[in-house]
């Protein structure tokens, strides 16, 4: 919302200067001077505005693979803006038209009954994933680990790239999404960023299990990188 509200209020400040036929220096200079100020003021709020739209972007694509995978997150779902039944009554819509995250290629993966290839690549290098806290969902009375991780550049840079989890046996244990650009990096840039940062569940963890995180292609039909995940032997402390 921020940069629409910003080039509207300017547009009214320089609106004077340039509508006018006797344009002199002086008034070109001041008007050149009351837009940085409007910028310099304005600096503190949009700071703050894009780290709250990068929160919320990334809480979205939180709640999208939790729907993937029939996941009720109490603190991605559990909001005062809207009933349980509304969230309920809604996402059961989506999932029966296949629209939103019900079209993306991750859903058919689960909805199919996706299996992988035993031979998979490497361990990404500089890739980490890890644990960040498990839950008992409410709903479907299973056991639920959240994880979130980092990758770098993969093979051919897929802009979509569909995260699947999977155990030694090749069964899909998980889903991820691409969410955050990274840790440490700030939310506010003057260039488009490709987020490298991710978020996923894994349904039914075991204690000391080792799984991988497996980055396919945009249509989620070929594997490029894996990427290991190790559940904890104990459950990580609550935050």
């Amino acid at each position: 919302y921020l940069p629409w509200s910003c080039l509207f209020w300017l547009g009214l400040a320089l609106y004077p200067a340039l509508g006018s036929g006797s344009r002199s220096p002086a008034r070109t200079i001041a008007f050149a001077c009351m837009a940085l100020m409007v910028a310099a003021i304005l600096a503190p709020s949009h700071r703050s505005l894009a780290g709250w739209s990068a929160t919320v972007s990334r809480h979205i694509q939180q709640s999208a693979v939790a729907a993937q995978l029939g996941i009720w997150d109490p603190e991605r779902f559990g909001d005062a803006s809207a009933t349980d039944e509304d969230v309920e009554a809604t996402l059961k819509l989506l999932k029966q038209n296949h629209l939103s995250m019900y079209a993306e290629p991750a859903f058919a993966l689960v909805e199919n009954g996706w299996h992988a290839d035993l031979r998979q690549p490497p361990p990404l290098a500089g890739a980490y994933a890890r644990v960040a806290r498990e839950f008992d969902d409410p709903h479907s009375h299973r056991r639920i680990a959240d994880f979130e991780g980092w990758m770098p550049r993969v093979e051919t840079n897929p802009k979509n790239p569909t995260l699947a989890v999977i155990d030694a046996q090749g069964q899909l244990r998980g889903l991820a999404k691409t969410s955050f650009i990274g840790p440490t990096k700030a939310s506010l840039r003057l260039n488009v960023p490709r987020k490298r940062g991710f978020d996923g569940y894994v349904l039914d963890p075991v204690p000391g299990e080792s799984l991988s995180v497996l980055v396919l292609d945009d249509s989620a039909s070929r594997v490029l990188a894996a990427i290991p995940l190790q559940i904890p032997a104990e459950p990580p402390p609550q935050s």
